[in-house]
């Protein structure tokens, strides 16, 4: 699905889709709260002392991840001029007020630190903000080695919707269920119990002090090793790679917001590599733009070993020309030259965007 988004609709096209989409998804859980309160409220429990927003889902995480990524696809939107700057404003407050209703800590904290990574790549100021927040940091490392910081135990406490400090130190009882996830790892490691069909397994394999909803190892790499073994994470982790290096070597404001919100989130949930999604959707799809950029630039280096290639490097520009906002662009026969103005276009936008 996201291949055939990617091939017939406009990229601008698609990140109004998403944006659109999600703020009505967004707007008509928060109107139910006026009309139906007891029904987009998780009631506090056992574990949670609190009111909890879940909207039209079925837990207030899944509120809280749509949440996480309405804010990025309103801030790519706004990068793009798909919305004002204004209108980004409005949407950010709608955004993060959904997110704390929601109390999904997992993903605000990821959303914080895919701002702070993706700032440091554009920005100078960010850079140095960030040497003094390692320095600083270090430094109270160093004295909490040495004893004399001072004790953490009531703040995790406070922290912590049940009031204990374990709570923050299994990260809400993942770690325990990352440690019977490695359990049934080790016990089919080559080719696993298969894909999309461990719930049950992870449901009678969840220590019974876990309170939550435990139908996945909660962390994307265990959840693809669980269900495809080795065999699948091998690739699994190939595939992450290739976004990782593109924000290394050839940055892009709305690619990394989206898709570094969704690999950060992936650490503490299953994400793309369980039950197909939102955010898979997402992910592969900048997967897929990514990969033609790549491609074309291969092409281009092969061109005069490879002549052949040329027509296949004129059909896969009209992709990354839609993903770059420059138009369609013709069809170029084999004496067209790699380093025009109009070819350097589609392998990099125009600074002003950001």
């Amino acid at each position: 699905m996201a291949c055939l988004a990617i091939r017939y609709v406009e990229c601008d096209g698609i990140f109004a889709a998403l944006f659109w989409s999600l703020f009505t998804f967004i707007a008509i859980s928060l109107s139910l709260h006026f009309i139906i309160p007891d029904a987009v409220w998780l009631a506090p429990s056992d574990v949670e002392n609190v009111y909890r927003f879940v909207g039209l889902t079925g837990h207030p995480n899944n509120f809280g991840h749509l949440a996480g990524l309405y804010l990025v696809v309103a801030s790519a939107c706004a990068s793009r001029n798909i919305i004002s700057m204004k209108s980004a404003m409005l949407h950010g407050v709608i955004g993060i007020t959904a997110l704390i209703l929601s109390g999904d800590r997992t993903i605000g904290l990821a959303l914080l630190m895919i701002t702070f990574i993706v700032a440091v790549r554009h920005s100078s100021i960010a850079r140095y903000i960030a040497y003094a927040a390692g320095l600083t940091t270090s430094i109270i490392l160093l004295f909490y080695a040495s004893g004399m910081g001072p004790d953490i135990q009531g703040l995790m406490e406070s922290v912590s919707r049940t009031g204990h400090a374990n709570e923050i130190l299994t990260l809400t009882g993942r770690t325990e269920i990352w440690s019977a996830a490695i359990d049934r790892i080790s016990e089919k490691p080559i080719f696993g119990w298969g894909f999309n069909g461990t719930e049950q397994l992870m449901v009678a394999s969840a220590p019974l002090r876990f309170f939550g909803n435990p139908v996945n190892a909660h962390e994307m790499f265990l959840q693809i090793a669980l269900s495809l073994g080795i065999v699948g994470l091998i690739p699994g982790l190939a595939l992450v790679t290739l976004p990782i290096l593109s924000y290394v070597r050839n940055p892009k404001f709305d690619r990394d917001m989206i898709v570094g919100l969704v690999v950060l989130n992936g650490l503490t949930e299953a994400d793309i590599f369980a039950t197909p999604v939102l955010s898979g959707f997402i992910f592969f799809g900048f997967y897929c733009l990514t990969a033609h950029r790549h491609l074309l630039s291969f092409i281009i280096r092969r061109r005069k070993q490879w002549p052949d290639l040329c027509t296949l490097k004129a059909k896969a520009s009209k992709v990354v020309a839609s993903y770059c906002g420059i138009g369609e662009k013709k069809e170029r026969g084999p004496n067209f030259r790699a380093h025009s103005p109009v070819d350097c276009a589609i392998f990099q936008e125009p600074k002003s965007r950001y």
